[in-house]
């Protein structure tokens, strides 16, 4: 009996472990290991944060989805790789021998270049960490007078999640809250197309959320972000949405990685 390991529960690992299910793999034993029972999927992200959806129906049963394809799954994180002995090391100390290997793990918080952001700051990522302190953080928002709440990152989730966080205010019949919205570009969603940008920076500006652009953050202190340039902006709280990076893991695991990242693969595009 041949062993696979599906280590992430990510988007390509669960199209695998869908079509296990209508289509058994003949004579291979399959786990599947994730530290979460459930994948929040992101783009919905900002429905439940604006109050448009409940958390379980932004969510994927993982652990339900492996007994109906009879996979073995763990509720545990890959720590490391040994690629000589073919084997994965789980952060339960489970050891788990593997034949191939299919790696969809995602990206974990781009924040070894901004100090102080783990410890000062609420990154988006990981998902579950965010979806846990929310409601503490809305609860904050509803408690206070003039609370003000900065989303460091003006990229597609960043601006995404301002919009989500103003209509939760709005909702909720008007929280006393200011957003403001920072990226080092002059318009928001640097990279998209000029038109578009500017229709983004005038719906925010129409839903009164502020816009700080041409701003590259340098450290998040307590109750403030420092720059390379210009004034310090105060904040209550700080969501950081600045990008992904790579789990510090791969880089040591002996595997071949190109621009020192590892992108989510499809299927069997991680083997071993």
């Amino acid at each position: 009996m041949r062993r696979l390991v599906l280590l992430g529960g990510g988007h390509a690992q669960l199209r695998v472990v869908t079509e296990l299910a209508a289509r058994p793999l003949a004579g291979w034993e399959i786990h599947l290991v994730s530290p979460h029972r459930r994948q929040i999927y992101s783009g919905m992200l900002p429905g439940w944060v604006a109050g448009q959806y409940p958390i379980e129906a932004c969510a994927i049963a993982i652990d339900w989805l492996a007994v109906r394809a009879q996979v073995q799954f763990h509720a545990t994180a890959g720590v490391a790789i040994d690629p000589d002995r073919r084997r994965l090391i789980g952060a339960d100390g489970r050891q788990l021998d593997f034949d191939h290997l299919s790696i969809n793990t995602g990206p974990q918080p781009a924040l070894d270049d901004l100090p102080g952001a783990a410890e000062h700051a609420l990154p988006i990522r990981p998902i579950e960490g965010f979806v846990a302190a929310w409601p503490g953080l809305l609860d904050r928002l509803r408690g206070g007078r003039g609370f003000e709440l900065a989303v460091l990152g003006a990229g597609a989730a960043g601006v995404e999640l301002a919009f989500a966080i103003r209509q939760r205010a709005s909702v909720e019949g008007g929280l006393p809250l200011r957003v403001t919205l920072v990226g080092p570009g002059t318009l928001p969603l640097d990279g998209s197309p000029e038109s578009l940008r500017r229709r983004v920076a005038q719906r925010l500006a129409q839903r009164g959320i502020g816009w700080q652009g041409g701003r590259r953050a340098n450290a998040v202190e307590p109750g403030r972000i420092a720059f390379a340039q210009g004034p310090l902006l105060h904040f209550d709280a700080c969501l950081v949405v600045t990008g992904a990076a790579a789990p510090a893991w791969a880089r040591s695991s002996g595997l071949g990685v190109w621009a020192a990242e590892i992108r989510e693969a499809y299927a069997f595009g991680w083997s071993l």
